[in-house]
């Protein structure tokens, strides 16, 4: 027995066959632990004799609903619905997979890139069914998902996990959403899993490997998608549009969703370049504002439109340190952008009605709530943090006091960072129909929800109560909501019926009233406060 440990004695006091004992172990060992190694590689890109010239088949259009029987329908893909039963595929799709560098593995042509790589093909897909949409007067919904840990684009996960329970989704939403929308999903795919049945070893790793992912190849494939779907916003001019910005498809939506790390790499892909896009809007609208001003001297001050460049970003259960959802909300605070708010009824100056960027964390999520703060606990080795300020409560901060805090927990997890909870709602369900007030299908069952604000004054702190004076910290267009576990049950099982209800009630928030409630938003009339 001791010959197969090897600290029980020195290698050179071993006889030789122990020796032989220990290497056969070792490379047993090894054997295996290669064995379980998911290669880093594309699982969607086809078998062509020059990889980087021919792009993956493109999506097939979608057969007409009275078609049930997949059989019936020569080479018709067939998907699974809600309730488990094989149907024709409702919806296009496209991917988009990401090597362990964060680069595209269909980098394609450099010098005539036009449809050359996975991206020219999600956006060719897009563009067709934007094609569709605008010739059947139907909206256009494309929604992007980037999985997280343990998952990839290969055929297990399209039948077993991320990949397959999207593509559920989408079918429930091509067929049931009242607005019958012209669906487009793009799963954008990357090595999550690097370890096969690993259940915590490689954490680490696939971590800063999200980073990576997260970087300028990813912000380029998600900005060419939400351009692609939504368009772009123009300049606001004083003259002839009352400082109006214009380009946007009223009838397109985007909506993109990051799960644990791909919420990881969502946020580090979009995070930053949204920031930048909004503040640069904010600059020029309020600048146009002031020169109209001064034109019209006597009139009523001018409240230009504030549009959102895409419709909702969401991070489900974000396994990622809270440091980039707080800097974002203290640069939106900064800025005046601010949303509606129950408790400001009484000022009449127009705000967000609802937000661009949601993180969403169940209450049963105990892998980002107890495991991610010993994961991340190991990486503060050598990091050098520092202490807020001692008066951080009169100048609006929040009131923890270290930096490790935020680094340690997912912004779900930090309570002042909330803005919304989502609880079982304190009416019967048929007094549950307007918002705050939503029916969402749980177990089979519709149940009544209700999306709260969350107030300061319902702390058992004392010193947060009178920091705060009842009003809520993050009032900003970037919520963050802890959700019952009744609508998602735990960190894993996010695809469920109540979590698109979920995201269908927020999204509607900016809405324009008359429009059919759909997975996506349409920007509100807002005027950015100082």
């Amino acid at each position: 027995m001791h010959a197969f440990n090897p600290c029980s004695r020195s290698w050179f006091r071993m006889t030789a066959v122990s020796k032989s004992r220990y290497v056969i172990c070792c490379a047993v060992s090894l054997l295996f632990l290669v064995g379980c190694v998911v290669p880093n590689q594309a699982h969607r890109r086809g078998i062509v004799a020059d990889e980087s010239r021919e792009p993956p088949p493109p999506s097939v259009d979608r057969v007409p609903l009275e078609f049930r029987d997949c059989q019936a329908i020569p080479g018709a893909p067939c998907v699974k619905d809600a309730n488990g039963h094989r149907e024709p595929q409702r919806f296009y799709l496209a991917y988009i997979e990401f090597d362990d560098m964060g680069e595209l593995w269909s980098i394609g042509d450099l010098v005539h890139p036009k449809g050359t790589s996975q991206l020219d093909n999600a956006l060719d897909v897009i563009a067709r069914a934007k094609e569709k949409a605008n010739s059947t007067g139907k909206p256009l919904d494309v929604v992007t998902f980037i999985h997280g840990w343990h998952n990839n684009a290969t055929a297990y996960d399209e039948n077993h996990k991320n990949l397959a329970r999207f593509k559920t989704d989408l079918q429930e939403l091509a067929i049931n959403d009242p607005s019958n929308p012209v669906v487009v999903g793009v799963f954008i795919a990357w090595r999550g899993q690097f370890l096969s049945g690993d259940p915590f070893l490689t954490y680490w790793n696939r971590r800063d490997t999200a980073v990576r992912v997260g970087g300028p190849s990813m912000t380029e494939a998600l900005f060419q998608l939400m351009f692609a779907t939504k368009g772009v916003l123009s300049t606001p001019m004083p003259d002839d549009s009352r400082c109006e910005p214009r380009g946007l498809d009223p009838n397109a939506h985007f909506v993109a969703i990051g799960h644990s790390f791909g919420a990881r790499v969502l946020e580090h892909a979009m995070g930053q370049p949204l920031l930048a896009m909004v503040l640069e809007q904010n600059y020029k609208l309020e600048t146009c504002a002031k020169s109209w001003d001064e034109a019209h001297r006597g009139a009523p001050p001018l409240k230009p439109t504030f549009q959102w460049p895409a419709d909702l970003i969401v991070f489900l259960n974000p396994a990622n340190d809270a440091f980039e959802t707080k800097s974002m909300i203290e640069a939106f605070k900064r800025s005046g952008l601010t949303t509606n708010r129950a408790n400001d009824h009484d000022d009449p100056t127009p705000k967000f009605a609802g937000p661009l960027l949601v993180s969403m964390t169940s209450k049963g999520d105990w892998a980002t709530r107890k495991g991610m703060p010993i994961a991340q606990g190991f990486s503060t080795l050598g990091i050098t943090f520092r202490k807020y300020d001692d008066n951080r409560c009169s100048m609006g901060q929040l009131d923890l006091r270290y930096q490790t805090w935020f680094l340690r927990q997912s912004d779900g997890n930090i309570g002042q960072m909330h803005s919304h909870e989502v609880k079982s709602g304190d009416v019967g369900i048929n007094e549950c129909n307007d918002y705050p007030y939503l029916k969402l299908n749980v177990g089979g069952q519709p149940k009544c929800f209700r999306i709260k604000e969350r107030d300061q004054t319902e702390t058992n702190d004392k010193k947060l109560q009178d920091c705060y004076r009842g009003k809520l910290w993050n009032d900003t267009p970037f919520w963050v909501v802890g959700v019952d576990d009744k609508i998602i049950p735990n960190h894993t099982d996010i695809f469920q019926p109540g979590t698109i209800g979920l995201l269908r009630a927020i999204a509607r928030l900016n809405s324009p009233p008359a429009q059919e409630p759909t997975m996506s938003a349409q920007t509100s009339a807002i005027v950015p406060q100082k």
